[in-house]
């Protein structure tokens, strides 16, 4: 007969084997079919690449960096990371290579991190800097009624926004053993565990949105009559983490975003537009004073909708129920030469700064809607491994158009 302890004995057992299997089955399903998944948890954290950027710096070799929001960081080291691809100059004996791309970030981090590297870096030495725009978020927020003098302002090195990223124990325990998270998230996605009603938070930040994404003329619906419009599913997907909860708060701002902004039709639109690539322009113009020998290309991202014509409708369909509203008789047949993209594409070349526009490097005619996540931005892995031969095919056998 079976003790008690010897009970409790064999329960324990089966039950570390069964968390040991799931810990790696996790592992493995993780990283063979990469699921969309948290950024910071990839790689090294930005603090020890920064540190190591800085360290490489101050050695007499070129160096290239990459500066972007999560298009960047997402899958970092990885060949479903299409800046990692085409930039590593690992195979130069001369060169190194860093990847300082931070999720969640704007252009401000991006002069930061640039900057800290430089500063201790000789002027002459050689260096080529990738920036990644994504021209949804990255766009600045404005507050119409102050002037936009911080548009052209130059950044100051700040070490306060730099610290705010050392990794927590918590942060260091999900790098080390991203399978736990994952876990966590696919129990809170499948049975709702931990997950917890948002609509307050959705609709406080929408609120705060709203100001900076429409025109006070615009007249649209009070957020809380937007929110009731919302399918329960969609609210219980944003509860949990399935659909990105800011995104429901972007439609309830302005359900006309998307239009407003890539069609230029609105003064918050054409204001925040212009302030973007105004403060491109300084910036760079700013380093290359200081450091000649630096060498930049910036490469322009926008939402999925206005890369191919013929994924056009299937992508708004799928923002369509997140509460999004797009013009159904617009003309799609240009739709990757939208008056965004043209006048940040203008704005460059009469700055001299080098740009290239992501779309214009596919046929309007091909249907990528599997490059992207479905109901997220983001390009996965599949996406940026198309990209990236499409990047090196314009950069590496066309030098004389964009000398890099």
């Amino acid at each position: 007969m079976i003790t008690l302890k010897e009970k409790v004995k064999l329960v324990s057992i089966n039950l570390l084997l069964a968390i040991l299997s799931s810990i790696i089955i996790s592992e493995l399903f993780f990283k063979i079919i990469r699921p969309k998944f948290p950024m910071e948890v990839f790689g090294k954290s930005y603090m020890e690449r920064l540190n190591k950027a800085k360290k490489d710096s101050v050695k007499n070799k070129n160096l290239t960096l990459v500066v972007g929001d999560s298009f960047a960081h997402h899958e970092i080291g990885t060949n479903g990371n299409f800046f990692d691809s085409v930039f590593n100059c690992k195979e130069q004996l001369e060169c190194n290579y860093h990847n300082l791309a931070q999720s969640g970030v704007g252009l401000q981090f991006y002069w930061n991190s640039i900057l800290s590297v430089l500063s201790e870096r000789k002027k002459e030495s050689e260096t080529k800097i990738i920036i990644g725009i994504y021209l949804g978020n990255d766009i600045p927020f404005i507050d119409p009624s102050k002037s936009s003098e911080q548009c052209n302002k130059v950044h100051i090195l700040s070490e306060e926004m730099i610290s705010q990223y050392n990794d927590n124990w918590t942060t260091a325990i999900k790098r080390k053993l991203p399978s736990i998270l994952f876990l966590a998230r696919s129990l809170k996605a499948s049975l709702g565990i931990a997950a917890k009603k948002n609509i307050n938070d959705i609709s406080s930040n929408a609120q705060e949105l709203r100001f900076y994404r429409s025109d006070p003329n615009q007249n649209l619906l009070s957020i809380n009559k937007l929110s009731s419009r919302l399918s329960p599913e969609i609210l219980d997907k944003a509860s949990k983490h399935i659909i990105n909860p800011w995104e429901i708060s972007l439609s309830l701002a302005n359900p006309n975003y998307y239009d407003d902004l890539y069609n230029l039709s609105k003064k918050w639109s054409q204001s925040s537009v212009k302030c973007l690539t105004e403060n491109v322009v300084t910036n760079i113009k700013s380093i290359e004073r200081i450091h000649p020998k630096t060498d930049f290309i910036v490469l322009g991202i926008p939402d999925k909708f206005y890369w191919s014509r013929s994924s056009y409708e299937p992508t708004t369909k799928e923002y369509r129920e997140l509460g999004y509203r797009f013009q159904s008789e617009k003309d799609i047949n240009n739709i990757q030469k939208n008056p965004l993209s043209i006048f940040i594409k203008n704005s460059m070349k009469a700055n001299q700064v080098k740009y290239i526009y992501i779309p214009e490097l596919i046929d309007s005619e091909e249907n990528i809607v599997d490059w992207f996540y479905y109901r997220d931005m983001h390009i996965n892995t599949k996406g940026n491994q198309i990209i990236s031969e499409l990047l090196k095919k314009k950069i590496y056998e066309n030098k004389k158009k964009v000398s890099f």
